[in-house]
């Protein structure tokens, strides 16, 4: 069974998507458009992004700590919320279950006392998820640029010249935002941003390591002084797809989440998906003898689409696969310096994820569609 784990602004584009098919409610006082999540999914083709992705899944899910009553709980404190539970229930996503982490949880809970410890004691994640936690916090709309980040974690760690030195990375226009984002901690400011985008990176790091499940996440991973040349990688992966399957990837791409559903169900579409997730799995493992086997059986279920109507071309599938992070193919299409994220300047994150094998199946960008 193959599964997605949607995180931003995959996930804010199903939130506002699920708003209009009545599946995603906004709790308290404020109006859906007032709402974070709001401004970063309220793109057409973010969502119609998010629908045709998880066509090529059994399951989708995201990270959601939200019970019955809960939302209604925080509307009460003066919170305003988007409630996901009708999406849970229409069947659209789960609700991961994030397994616990009983000694990052004890040490926390015993020597927090205040947003200067959290940064203290958790120094060592944010170095490492400090790629993903910056460009999460762009998506969500709360930084500018990604080098802002460094600048706000060096300045909570006390690290004066490492600070010094990533103001001096930014361009100048961004350098004038330096003087309010270091500004004494808030209740609910920048450092509780961060704080609540870590942990959700380690509870999604928690979620791929046990279930192995594929993540969607924002593109600008890492930033482009990081190297990662993403457009690049895409377009390359796209083309030695079409070219393995010599076969275009169309599909019927579902408009709005009820038809989501029934698309999703159709016997023809759990066929392909039971055949493409072995197939893309061979082909990013090395697995040569399985890769060209599975091509062939992709190729013949593609054509049960033909006579579907609004076919578009799967601009999906190219960012499916386009880093799969330590993986080195089996065929000479692909320069590996482009599918190997340490020597692209992401250091510590793509070591942890090589070593541990995980988060192969990153859609590193909002995928580009073409009409029939």
């Amino acid at each position: 069974m193959s599964s997605l784990l949607l995180l931003e602004p995959y996930r804010s584009a199903l939130f506002v998507d699920g708003l209009s098919a009545g599946m995603v409610s906004v709790v308290g006082d404020a109006q859906a458009e007032q709402e974070p999540s709001y401004r970063i999914g309220n793109s057409v083709d973010l969502q119609q992004a998010v629908r045709e992705l998880a066509l090529f899944h059994d399951s989708v899910q995201i990270i959601q700590h939200e019970e019955p009553g809960q939302a209604e709980e925080l509307a009460k404190r003066g919170h305003s919320v988007f409630s996901a539970l009708g999406l849970r229930d229409s069947g659209i996503v789960e609700f991961a279950h994030v397994p616990p982490n009983e000694a990052r949880n004890s040490k926390l809970a015993s020597e927090v006392r205040s947003v200067q410890d959290f940064w203290r004691l958790e120094r060592e994640n944010f170095e490492i998820w400090r790629p993903l936690v910056a460009s999460q916090i762009v998506a969500r709309g709360k930084l500018a640029h990604v080098g802002l980040f460094d600048v706000l974690m060096y300045d909570r760690l006390g690290e004066p010249r490492l600070k010094e030195a990533a103001i001096a990375m930014l361009p100048q226009q961004v350098k004038e935002l330096v003087p309010s984002l270091l500004a004494p901690y808030q209740g609910v400011g920048i450092d509780f941003v961060a704080i609540s985008t870590l942990n959700e990176l380690v509870d999604a790091d928690s979620v791929v390591a046990e279930t192995g499940i594929n993540v969607a996440i924002d593109g600008s991973f890492g930033g482009t002084r990081e190297g990662v040349n993403v457009d690049a990688t895409s377009e390359i992966v796209s083309v030695v797809i079409e070219i393995l399957l010599n076969e275009e990837l169309r599909f019927p791409v579902p408009e709005n989440l009820r038809e989501l559903q029934r698309l999703r169900d159709r016997t023809e579409m759990r066929s392909f998906r039971s055949l493409f997730q072995p197939w893309i799995e061979a082909l990013s493992v090395g697995n040569a003898d399985a890769e060209r086997r599975l091509r062939a059986e992709v190729r013949r279920s593609l054509r049960k689409f033909k006579n579907c109507p609004r076919l578009k071309t799967a601009g999906c599938l190219a960012s499916y696969i386009a880093i799969p992070v330590g993986a080195v193919p089996f065929f000479g299409t692909i320069p590996s310096a482009l599918l190997s994220l340490t020597g692209n300047g992401l250091g510590k994150l793509a070591e942890h994820w090589k070593r541990d094998s995980k988060w192969i199946g990153l859609c590193a960008q909002a995928p580009r569609f073409v009409d029939s």
